[in-house]
């Protein structure tokens, strides 16, 4: 995969590591492929998920975590919707993970779980479970992986301390804060998003950044 392609220009650091993990998500066992992206916000650590879908030909779903969220919320949430028509048979609807793995059943899935460290603590342990084991319950239903390869990503801007338990498990991928040397790339991706964030570092013996837009990022 050439994340280029798909409008985000990746360094080799990170060409590489996705390609690890794009080919562990092929290997279609129990456990799922997660990636987790811990840095300041506004680096790229949703536009890189959300590029690697387009790239997988995947369907991307993902959620927006908040304050109060807990993990019941990644089984069933409120649907606002049916709500405010007053549609009780359908007040409810499924949570991120159960329609993750419902996907599944149908092709390849992303998952992107933005901002974890917002979320009450109680949902590292619950996903951890769901990464381990490819399924979810809620104590009475359970719902399992189907045959389509799903990869997640979850970032963190790091506001709270993810549990150990659950960092140990994960692979990882952290940005530096940016240097002198760094350079960001205007967004080609039909994704409308302001701008590619991922940090290019500048090379001296390169002339290849000339066929591109470059700004110095400060």
């Amino acid at each position: 995969m050439n994340l280029k392609e798909f409008g985000y220009y990746a360094n080799n650091k990170t060409q590489k590591i996705i390609n690890v993990f794009e080919n562990i998500g092929r290997q279609n066992s129990s456990n799922i492929p997660t990636l987790l992206l811990t840095g300041d916000s506004g680096i790229g650590k949703t536009y890189l998920a959300e590029c690697f879908a387009k790239a997988m030909g995947a369907k991307l779903l993902m959620v927006q975590c908040y304050p109060s969220m807990t993990a019941d919320n990644f089984i069933a949430e409120p649907n606002i919707a049916a709500i405010i028509k007053k549609d009780s048979q359908n007040a409810i609807k499924d949570g991120l993970l159960v329609k993750a793995l419902k996907e599944t059943t149908d092709g390849p899935t992303v998952v992107l779980i933005d901002e974890l460290d917002k979320a009450n603590d109680e949902t590292d342990s619950f996903l951890l479970d769901f990464i381990n084991s490819g399924r979810v319950t809620n104590g009475q239903d359970e719902w399992n992986k189907g045959s389509g390869n799903i990869w997640v990503f979850i970032t963190s801007n790091n506001k709270r301390e993810l549990s150990a338990a659950f960092l140990s498990t994960e692979s990882r991928y952290s940005w530096d804060d940016p240097t002198e040397h760094d350079w960001v790339e205007e967004d080609y991706c039909d994704y409308p998003r302001e701008r590619v964030y991922d940090l290019v570092e500048y090379d001296d013996d390169d002339d290849d950044y000339d066929d591109y837009d470059y700004r110095y990022l400060k």
